[in-house]
């Protein structure tokens, strides 16, 4: 697994000793706004206010690959094949 980095998504595992009282952290997914490469490298926002993280307390949280989109959107006019199934009686 690589190492998160700025941009990336990664979710709160524990906390740092100034948060240890902020238990309700645990668990939520944030985005890292800053990574500085230091002692504490990540600065994340959480409830609209900014707070530093070691590495050791978050994890990346890698997103599912998108789905593939249509090659094109329909307009109104186009001609469509719609396959209904049988039902047998």
């Amino acid at each position: 697994m690589r190492r998160p980095t700025t941009g990336d998504k990664v979710r709160i595992i524990s906390l740092p000793f100034s948060l240890d009282h902020r238990t309700d952290f645990i668990g939520k997914i944030a985005e890292i706004i800053l990574d500085d490469h230091r002692h504490m490298p990540y600065l994340i926002s959480l409830n609209a206010t900014k707070y530093w993280f070691f590495e050791s307390n978050v994890e990346l949280v890698e997103e599912a690959p998108a789905s593939p989109k249509p090659k094109r959107r329909l307009k109104p006019g186009d001609k469509v094949r719609v396959r209904i199934p049988l039902l047998s009686q």
